[in-house]
């Protein structure tokens, strides 16, 4: 069965890798424990040698009231990876263990098809926790369009080119370290800052806060959690291929489309270790709400991404 593509490949206006299951209440010992390490700062110090799974999960779907059309692609990947030592770097061995993928409830992975392909990316960091590279994507891309389907391969290839994969894979690294590192680590503490998407178009607001220490095995985490504020027009340019590609479908001239208004909750929360940023979970959720019209007609759409990381070391 040959299988349609409708969502941007693999980025996302927001593009965070994130997260993990559900932790048990903190204990008073996990509060205490807090409280002494309240002038602690998240710092980036990854411990050379260290292994760990890392399962990441993502979910795109859009609906439009009115219509049975459901669009959605909904894939999970896992990662083997290994911490390096590399002169003044460490670099991060992410080996391909396992991808599955599925486009509108139809699977165009199994899961199992790519695990003894041996190919991996590295991401290498700087000792402020900067990204200075991301490797070998390309063998990702080859790795994963080797077990598609003839009729489904030039998509997936598009969808995760060795170019989608290495900008995903440093703009979700760079964002987390950028956002983390050197601020207090203190259970209260919150921060903010604002960035752009693109030149001219208004900046968003996002605010951290370190809600409360959870435990995560023998060590001692804190939950961030991290609350954005985007423009409308940022809104848009997460949503407006999947909806022009809607409104081309049913004969119609997506160049007439108008954004008359959007709302959008995005909240993630993330679960780490703050004096080596080790991280233990992640999750993130965007649900947007647009209303367009297409000449005369209007249409309520809904664009929601979920995403998560669970890792297990």
């Amino acid at each position: 069965m040959k299988i349609r593509f409708w969502g941007v490949a693999l980025g996302g206006l927001l593009s965070l890798s994130c997260a993990g299951s559900s932790k048990p209440a903190a204990t008073p010992e996990d509060q205490a424990e807090a409280r002494t390490a309240a002038e602690k700062h998240f710092t980036f110090a990854p411990v050379a040698g260290t292994k760990y799974a890392h399962v990441m999960r993502r979910l795109d779907e859009v609906t439009f009231e009115g219509h049975p059309v459901r669009f959605a692609e909904e894939w999970e990947i896992t990662w083997h990876v290994e911490i390096k030592p590399e002169t003044n770097l460490f670099v991060f061995r992410n080996t391909l263990a396992g991808l599955k993928l599925a486009v509108n409830g139809a699977a165009v992975l199994q899961g199992s098809e790519v695990a003894g392909s041996q190919a991996y990316f590295d991401l290498a960091f700087d000792g402020e926790g900067n990204v200075v590279d991301v490797r070998n994507t390309q063998s990702l891309t080859d790795a994963i369009s080797a077990v598609v389907r003839p009729e489904n391969k030039g998509l997936v290839t598009q969808m995760f080119s060795a170019e989608n994969l290495r900008f995903l894979f440093f703009v979700r690294a760079q964002e987390r370290g950028r956002e983390l590192v050197g601020q207090n680590a203190a259970v209260g503490s919150t921060w903010s800052y604002q960035f752009e998407a693109s030149p001219g178009v208004e900046a968003a607001e996002t605010k951290l806060t370190v809600k409360e220490a959870v435990p995560c095995g023998a060590a001692h985490c804190v939950k961030v959690v991290r609350e954005t504020k985007l423009n409308d027009n940022m809104v848009w340019m997460g949503a407006a291929a999947r909806v022009e590609q809607f409104v081309a479908d049913r004969g119609a001239d997506p160049k007439s489309i108008v954004l008359k208004s959007a709302e959008v909750r995005l909240v993630d929360e993330l679960v780490l270790v703050p004096e080596r940023m080790e991280f233990h979970g992640a999750t993130f959720d965007q649900d947007a709400r647009l209303s367009v019209t297409n000449g005369a007609e209007e249409l309520s759409v809904r664009f929601r991404t979920t995403r998560s990381s669970e890792y297990k070391y």
